[in-house]
């Protein structure tokens, strides 16, 4: 069960590397970024996150807030996510250029060999976000952390587990 979660995990992150960019305008609303996670407790993970512009003007200003969804599929479990953030555009077209920071509310549900908790939990919590967008290639990488309470399951352990996790994924703009 383990592998073949791993296979899953790993053919998805494999043809987003293999996906090809579409260009990132800033006039555009919605940003899309399928995205391969390193983490605890779920592992590697598959996910695929969402930024919805909530300014009229779409994606053109240099700070604008922006709804964010995110859900993710990994060898030691799932979560789903909705929040809040900022993105704000540098100009610089030499590396980074874009940002996005923000907070999201999650759920957490584990299976399999999760790392650092046991199968069959269901937690709940908050994760802060930073992804930074490189405008050059549309190519971003990030990190998640926060705090998530358990909810359901075993009792034997602490109720409150650490989440952090890097990803790197592609950013396509509609």
């Amino acid at each position: 069960m383990f592998r073949a979660r791993w296979s899953v995990a790993t053919a998805l992150a494999v043809a987003v590397a293999a996906a090809s960019p579409a260009a990132v305008s800033r006039a555009e609303r919605i940003l899309v970024a399928p995205s391969a996670s390193l983490g605890l407790p779920l592992g590697p993970t598959a996910s695929l996150a969402t930024a919805i512009s909530l300014d009229r003007g779409g994606l053109d200003n240099r700070s604008e807030p922006a709804l964010i969804l995110d859900g993710g599929l990994g060898v030691g479990g799932w979560r789903l996510s909705a929040g809040y953030g900022h993105a704000a555009y540098g100009d610089s077209e030499i590396l980074w250029g874009t940002e996005l920071v923000g907070v999201r509310a999650t759920i957490l549900k584990t299976w399999g060999r999760p790392f650092n908790a046991r199968a069959r939990e269901t937690y709940v919590g908050a994760l802060a976000v930073l992804r930074i967008i490189s405008n050059h290639d549309e190519v971003g990488v990030g990190v998640d952390f926060g705090a998530l309470y358990r909810i359901d399951g075993p009792t034997d352990h602490g109720r409150l587990m650490p989440y952090v996790a890097i990803d790197a994924g592609r950013f396509f703009a509609f």
